[in-house]
């Protein structure tokens, strides 16, 4: 029994497949573009917060037969001329403090034109993603860095929520 090889999709099917998986997700598809060249795609326009960057990244990404991704988004923010750094950093401070699930006592924040630096160390990586992801939609956030490091499990505070249950003797 011989194989075919799979017909190689052309760069007009790769850019058709990618523009239709982003128009399922994103809301403004007419800012978005896609190129393709040699099989290469290539997300151009700009998306209004990093949620939206993701979501276009994910879907084009998820097309048939996109196996390589040039992310060249850009993303308009929220930010006027009220919106300084140090108003966008007490904003990341005020959603730190309404997140008790989320271990942040080690986490510091940097905020330079927008752009926010989170940076220390968290124990699970699910508290790492809600992290980003929350911080990514603070008014103002031009992009996120992780710069944060996970915990090893022996490391990981104990709350009296996380501790294995006592087994009674008998």
């Amino acid at each position: 029994m011989t194989h075919e090889p799979a017909a190689r999709p052309t760069d007009r099917g790769l850019r058709d497949a990618a523009l239709a998986a982003i128009a399922r997700v994103a809301h403004a598809t007419s800012e978005v573009d896609v190129e393709v060249h040699d099989r290469i795609v290539r997300v151009l326009g700009s998306v209004r917060c990093i949620a939206d960057r993701d979501r276009v990244l994910t879907a084009a990404l998820g097309a048939p037969a996109v196996q390589v991704l040039v992310d060249d988004l850009v993303v308009r923010t929220v930010r006027g001329p009220g919106t300084s750094d140090a108003a966008v950093a007490a904003q990341v401070l005020d959603l730190m403090a309404t997140m008790p699930s989320v271990h942040v006592e080690q986490v510091r924040i940097r905020v330079r034109r927008g752009v926010v630096t989170v940076g220390g160390a968290i124990p699970w990586p699910f508290e790492r993603d809600t992290l980003l992801n929350l911080v990514g939609a603070v008014p103002g956030v031009v992009d996120v860095i992780d710069a944060l490091v996970l915990l090893r499990t022996d490391q990981v505070p104990m709350g009296d929520a996380q501790r294995e249950p006592e087994r009674s003797a008998g």
